[in-house]
């Protein structure tokens, strides 16, 4: 078997597990360093790898998601920082481990936390206020990320945060349009796109279908929620008021949709 056939086999999660039990074993470094990241590695290979005195193996090993915990945790402890930061940013580290690393004294470590999506929200709050401006850059883009810490860090001093905060799917339309006119060409840009398609009647349409979908509030569990029957005057109201919303929110729906079909047969006649 070719070198190249090797790394091939350990990159690849459809190895067979005695397969990659066996290049675990390689002289190769590069080749072991590539089963300990395949998804698809035995968890015993594992818990040999994460002990590897190569460090490039024992760094794969804390990236692998399918790591134990508790080999994570142990891990989480190494004396080098890039090993913790691999800890950092893997989705199966627990928020107990999480909460500890984002105090370690290594940025670099901490920025991992703060790019974490499973980060819990007092953490990334934690971060967000972090004297290093990479950590806070990387809470403005954690998908995750709240709104209320947005709209703060689009008020950061760093026009590189400003920019994340501007990217970010969460960011509030508000927030936006400050950052619209920021004086950072690269802020206002990213700002302006991100306004152009939330207010396209495509992203309108999602928006409303996802309301609509998303709505798992029936009309009598609302009712029993507020001990009203459908019959008493409240009740009724309730009635006329969650029917009218329904509805309202299917034609918006539908003048959404013509409006898209007005615009594509614009841009188709105008060719």
């Amino acid at each position: 078997m070719t070198y190249n056939e090797k790394v091939e086999l350990a990159k690849d999660p459809n190895t067979p597990k005695e397969v990659l039990k066996k290049l675990s074993k390689d002289e190769d470094w590069y080749i072991i360093s590539c089963v300990a990241s395949n998804q698809s590695t035995p968890l015993e290979t594992l818990i040999i790898l994460s002990k590897d005195e190569d460090l490039d193996i024992r760094e794969s090993v804390a990236k692998n998601p399918n790591t134990p915990i508790d080999v994570l945790t142990t891990l989480s402890k190494n004396k080098n920082w890039y090993v913790r930061k691999c800890v950092a940013l893997n989705s199966n580290t627990p928020i107990d481990i999480l909460t500890t690393l984002s105090k370690d004294t290594d940025f670099d470590v901490r920025f991992g936390i703060a790019g974490n999506p499973n980060t819990p929200i007092n953490i990334l709050q934690e971060l967000s206020k972090d004297k290093n401006w990479y950590v806070r850059m990387f809470v403005a883009g954690n998908p995750n990320t709240p709104i209320e810490i947005l709209q703060e860090l689009s008020k950061n001093e760093d026009w590189v945060i400003r920019t994340h905060v501007a990217k970010n799917p969460n960011t509030p339309k508000e927030a936006l349009i400050t950052l619209s006119k920021d004086k950072f060409e690269d802020v206002n840009k990213i700002a302006l796109k991100r306004l152009e398609e939330l207010n396209s009647p495509k992203n309108k349409i999602e928006s409303t279908e996802s309301k609509i979908s998303n709505n798992k509030t029936t009309l009598d569990s609302l009712l029993k929620e507020k001990g009203y029957d459908r019959d008493s005057g409240i009740g009724k109201e309730l009635v006329t008021l969650y029917n009218d919303t329904q509805d309202k929110l299917k034609i918006e729906l539908e003048e959404l949709k013509t409006q898209v079909v007005d615009i594509a047969i614009n841009d188709f006649n105008s060719l």
